[in-house]
Parts: structure tokens; C-alpha cells; sequence
């Protein structure tokens, strides 16, 4: 290493510390800029559990299971969970009449219930309000990082029965949280789920991220016998995951006063 460092010129060295700094004031230029960004972003979770499906009178015999006088063939619960993952708080007058959040399902697929099973702040005055089974959420406000949940009982089978909308002014539309895939609490049992997510789970990509990038750059460092070239390119790299980690970190996820009851089953 020592003997690396007497090999180098000054204009080498110049170069090195030239490249690493504008690497850093790049990433913190870009964390500045996003972090100071104004934006009223919502988004959405739903995951579901289908308690009676098709064939379930085919299995259990004698037994029928009615909604207002009516035999229910499915029955699906659905937890959505809403949230303004921006750095402003949602208004309602932010909201056009023409984009409230809304809550529907699919043709065909009937609710038979609706209600607010969490809010972090009841101060917004939530209300459903109930258009032929066009259900609009109404609120006074939702601040940054807080939100609300709905449990659904309708007659589906699973989570793509449920469709949710919505639009705030400035072209913020009420979109699903990525990185979150409902499906998975469906289809594995809690064990499974434990060590898919510790494997695959954005918490862990997005610190591995973090991780390797700063590896990238102490190896920039420490390898004295790659070419100049290549240790700028390993200080490059290192800098874009950096960055990325930074970013992804950055980022808001389900409040947590109502996380526990959205992951509940």
C-alpha cells in the first residue's frame, strides 16, 4: 500500500480526491434535492383473506352461510391501507370531486362491508361515503406519513377484486407501495414469509445497497495494483449504489402506529 501511494504523481492524486469529492457532492446533491422536493404522494396496501371460496359446500355438507337472506358462495376480507408518503399534507381540497380515493370491485364481485379499522390521526374526520357500491373516502386532511385503514368484506376471491383509485392535483395518483407483494402473505405460511423476507425484503436490498457501494469505494482505495483507470471506475460504481442505498432508505413505508394492524391476520 505504502509503496503505492510513493508511486503515485501528484496529478494522480489530484485526480483520485478530485473524483471521490465530486462523487460525494453529486450524491448529496441529489439527497438535498429530493428531500427538499414538495410533494403530496399517496399510496396504498391491500392484502387479503379468502374465508368461504366456490366449492365450500362441497366440502362441508348441511351448512349455509347467508348475507341478507342470501346464500354467500366467497367471502374475501381485504385490509387497504392509505397513507401520504409525501412531505406535504393531502387536503381536501387538494382532491378533484372527479378523483376522490375511491374503493370499488371488479364486475360481478359485491361488498357487503366497509368500515375504518385504524387512523393515526382522528383529527381528519374520515367518512365513507357509499355510491352504489362506488365507496368515496372523504377526509379533512392527511398529513405527511400518516394514513388510515379499511377492511372490505366483499364476495371475491382475493385482492385483484378490489380496485382503488384516486388522484391528488398536481398528477400525484393514489398508487400501490412497490416492494410490497400482498401475495405473499397468502400463499406461504409465517415461517415461509420470515425467510423470504429477510432474503428478498426491500429493507435488506436497500441496505446491501448501501453497504456494497461503500465497499466499491474502499476497494477503489486499497487495490494499488489495478490501473488508476479502473480504481476511478471502482470509486464511480461505488458512488451510484451509494447514492441508491441513500435514496431507497430515504424512503417512507406504512406509518408505523398502524403497521401492526395492517400485517395482522
Amino acid at each position: 500500500m505504502a509503496s503505492f501511494f510513493h508511486s503515485l504523481t501528484n496529478d494522480t492524486i489530484l485526480s483520485l480526491i478530485s473524483t471521490v469529492l465530486g462523487l460525494f457532492g453529486i450524491v448529496l446533491a441529489v439527497v438535498f434535492y429530493i428531500k427538499g422536493k414538495k410533494n403530496k404522494q399517496p399510496y396504498y396496501l391491500i392484502k387479503s383473506f379468502n374465508i368461504i371460496y366456490d366449492n365450500f359446500e362441497n366440502k362441508i355438507k348441511n351448512i349455509e352461510i347467508l348475507y341478507k337472506k342470501q346464500i354467500i358462495k366467497n367471502l374475501t376480507i381485504s385490509k387497504i391501507v392509505i397513507w401520504n408518503n409525501g412531505n406535504e399534507a393531502i387536503s381536501r381540497s387538494d382532491i378533484p370531486d372527479a378523483t376522490k380515493f375511491t374503493i370499488e370491485t371488479k364486475e360481478g364481485v359485491k361488498i357487503y362491508d366497509i368500515e375504518f379499522i385504524a387512523n393515526t390521526d382522528t383529527a381528519n374526520k374520515l367518512a365513507i361515503l357509499n355510491q352504489d357500491q362506488q365507496y368515496l373516502i372523504d377526509f379533512d386532511f392527511i398529513d405527511p406519513n400518516q394514513g388510515f385503514i379499511i377492511k372490505v368484506t366483499h364476495s371475491g376471491k382475493n385482492s385483484d377484486d378490489v380496485l382503488i383509485t384516486g388522484r391528488v392535483k398536481g398528477g400525484f395518483v393514489l398508487k400501490p407501495k412497490v416492494g410490497y407483494d400482498s401475495s405473499q402473505n397468502e400463499l406461504f405460511t409465517k415461517i415461509s414469509r420470515r425467510i423470504n423476507d429477510l432474503i428478498i425484503s426491500p429493507s435488506f436490498l436497500k441496505y446491501f445497497s448501501l453497504l456494497f457501494g461503500l465497499a466499491c469505494f474502499a476497494f477503489s482505495i486499497a487495490a494499488d495494483k489495478l490501473s488508476v483507470s479502473l480504481r476511478i471506475g471502482a470509486g464511480i460504481l461505488g458512488g451510484i449504489y451509494v447514492l441508491a442505498g441513500i435514496i431507497w432508505i430515504s424512503e417512507k413505508n406504512v406509518p408505523k402506529t398502524i403497521s401492526k394492524t395492517f400485517e395482522d391476520e
